[in-house]
């Protein structure tokens, strides 16, 4: 028997795996169009309006991909964002306004001025790589318990960018950061972010188990017809980087951490 899904996509005449991929064209045609009539009519405002706008729909399809796929709430995705802030302002703050605001920064992470290409690039190789770093004990966890871990994963995050002032200035202003995220910059990843948002690789990784989990409780439900009770509780069971620290010119571990609620 045909999922539904599948019914649908071929009644209206489109692939299964080619559905999702229209779906997200059409919403990031949608976001082009918004943002440039947003920008066209209030000007600069508008820009600075919807480079914002942008960023912080990054950030959401980023919990999307893993926390609406998985089921499992999360509270590390703010972390990341934290860490990649301070990394991209360690990289890319000029070289006069860090020896003044981090003078005791070491000499390895201190006078980069990276591009801001090369600089994203080292950005997400720091991010893999505190991922892989927390992501191998947190995988082992599921529902609640995986939701505390990302807690407290969170929570370290947080004490250790509060406690290092010498390369955060702890609950100060982190200011002097280049605003190098333009609104056709923010713009771009958006609709990158919403194309890996709709059915990409690792969303279907992701939403495979829950997937197969379904079917097996419908097996179940089915081998069981005779006995309501556990069809019912069964399907009633199933039923927050880098770019917003370049957008903004000044930082702390409280806006980092505070900025998705």
């Amino acid at each position: 028997m045909q999922p539904s899904g599948v019914k649908c996509a071929e009644m209206k005449g489109f692939h299964p795996l080619l559905k999702p991929a229209l779906e997200a064209a059409t919403l990031a045609a949608l976001l082009c169009c918004i943002t440039a009539a947003v920008a066209l009519v209030l000007g600069l405002s508008g820009q600075r309006l919807m480079t914002l706008y942008c960023v912080n729909l990054c950030a959401v399809l980023a919990f999307q991909i893993f926390s609406g796929n998985s089921g499992v709430v999360s509270f590390g995705h703010t972390a990341f964002m934290a860490v990649g802030a301070y990394v991209s302002a360690w990289l890319t703050m000029p070289t006069a306004l860090q020896r003044t605001a981090l003078p005791n920064l070491p000499a390895w992470l201190a006078g980069h001025e990276l591009a801001v290409p090369l600089a994203l690039g080292i950005v997400l190789l720091a991010g893999l790589l505190l991922a892989a770093v927390s992501g191998l004990p947190i995988a082992r966890l599921n529902g609640a318990s995986a939701a505390i871990a990302t807690l407290g994963f969170l929570i370290v995050v947080y004490s250790v960018l509060a406690a290092a002032r010498d390369f955060t200035r702890g609950n100060q202003a982190f200011y002097g950061v280049p605003r190098a995220t333009d609104i056709t910059l923010a713009l771009v990843f958006a609709c990158l972010f919403i194309l890996a948002a709709r059915r990409s690789y690792p969303a279907a990784r992701i939403t495979a188990p829950r997937a197969w989990a379904r079917v097996s409780t419908g097996a179940v439900c089915s081998a069981r017809a005779m006995s309501p009770g556990p069809c019912s509780s069964a399907r009633a069971s199933h039923h927050k980087h880098w770019s917003l620290t370049n957008a903004n010119t000044t930082e702390t571990p409280q806006t980092c951490l505070l900025r998705l609620r």
